[in-house]
């Protein structure tokens, strides 16, 4: 048997404090079960209109090399995190893409096979969670097929 846990990460400490929960659950696991974590970040650009023959198209609005750059520093970060679920006995990989949170989230998830998502929220309410919205409450609206854990870190914001 396979575990596979999803836990999309933004380089935060609130993002990160979902890390020991997963630990706990890969320590809980049979020794028998193949124990992989896939972490991700999802990088979102601007996308800035421009005319065409056809239309209107989108074009980045960072260069080639600064998008390869925030790949790398985005890789070297998740490679850093990895490192204490490497101590478990878990495979670990890190995966790092462009395009909207939500949906590169779920739709990763089903590719990789995830049994489980591991997110953390970053604690918004009222008006502010209104206003920026929630990554981890529209992942948990809207994937149906994978569970999700939801953890709301006890830090100061």
């Amino acid at each position: 048997m396979k575990e596979i846990i999803l836990i999309p990460l933004d380089g935060s400490e609130l993002a990160e404090a979902v890390i020991p929960f997963v630990e706990d659950c890969l320590c809980r696991l049979a020794p028998d079960v193949q124990r992989e974590v896939i972490l991700l970040h999802v990088l979102h650009t601007k996308d800035e209109p421009y005319p065409t023959a056809r239309g209107r198209a989108l074009t980045p609005s960072v260069s080639v090399e600064e998008m390869q750059s925030q790949v790398d520093h985005a890789t070297e970060y998740l490679n850093k995190v990895g490192e204490l679920l490497r101590n478990t006995g878990a495979k670990v990989q890190v995966k790092v893409v462009f395009g909207e949170p939500v949906e590169e989230i779920i739709k990763i998830a089903s590719e990789v096979g995830a049994r489980m998502i591991a997110i953390s929220t970053h604690g918004r309410s009222g008006i502010r969670r209104w206003a920026l919205g929630s990554v981890a409450d529209k992942v948990l609206r809207h994937e149906k097929s994978i569970p999700v854990l939801v953890l709301k870190p006890h830090m100061e914001i």
